[in-house]
């Protein structure tokens, strides 16, 4: 959508992080709540821009969740020490503002990052950037197998790493370096996420079943009730003729004599 938006500036740099984007009524908001924030937002272009807003709340949106904390906790500690830092909500918006958010259990057809040891273990980059990342940079062996940048892959993939089972399953392989662990847990996910997509496509499937049946019976009956309608129409008709055609002829009984 084109209009204003804001967003901050870069504490360090002042440069304006355009990747983080909040509209109007949501900046209302936040100088009402978050009132030691106030004038920290600024116009993310002199004029009308297209943009998104960030803090547009979903039930899963945990983005928009994290935003709305690093906020709360900034205007508490700028409200404590009468200095407002920004660092952490910038630090937040550089890593993850630019990528898309976690696709969980839908297929998307974006990059991801894979590691050819197990295939089937599709991470997309949020999740990477929060749980494997850091495992790499302090020289975990398991990390280090992924690839080095995302890639797509042809069908699309769905992330394997968002929940918090699976997270403590990556944890304990890494700590362990056991890539046989991981691997049994990952054909594990993806035998029981197969299952339950063969589920919901069946529960699909019925849905629209139902829905085209519904649909038919209504037209039928529709079509019933017009017919009914036109036959009421009909004996009406020839009733009102009928009568008319008596009192017509009394009429004119009476008029002759």
């Amino acid at each position: 959508m084109t209009r204003m938006w804001y967003t901050i500036p870069h504490p360090d740099t002042g440069v304006l992080q355009r990747d983080f984007t909040i509209c109007s009524w949501c900046l209302a908001n936040i100088e009402t709540i978050f009132t030691p924030l106030r004038g920290t937002f600024v116009p993310a272009s002199p004029t009308p821009c297209p943009a998104t807003c960030d803090l547009v709340w979903t039930s899963e949106n945990k983005r928009c969740a994290a935003y709305v904390e690093l906020l709360s906790d900034t205007a508490a500690a700028t409200a404590d020490t009468g200095l407002r830092d920004l660092r952490k909500l910038a630090a937040y918006v550089e890593r993850f503002a630019r990528i898309p958010e976690c696709p969980r259990d839908v297929v998307v057809k974006r990059p991801c990052y894979t590691m050819p040891n197990v295939p089937e273990f599709t991470v997309c980059e949020e999740c990477y950037g929060e749980t494997v990342k850091p495992d790499r940079q302090r020289g975990a062996q398991l990390a280090a197998q992924f690839n080095a940048t995302p890639t797509h892959l042809p069908d699309g993939f769905t992330c394997q790493l968002y929940s918090d089972r699976m997270r403590r399953v990556w944890q304990q392989a890494i700590a362990n370096n056991d890539l046989a662990f991981l691997r049994l847990r990952v054909a594990e996910r993806r035998t029981k996420e197969k299952e339950i997509g063969a589920k919901m496509e069946a529960l699909r499937a019925r849905n629209e079943m139902l829905r085209a049946q519904a649909y038919s019976y209504s037209q039928m009956s529709m079509i019933q009730w017009q017919h009914a309608f036109s036959l009421n129409c009909i004996a009406n008709s020839d009733l009102y003729s009928t009568t008319t055609t008596h009192v017509s002829i009394k009429f004119s009984k009476v008029y002759a004599i």
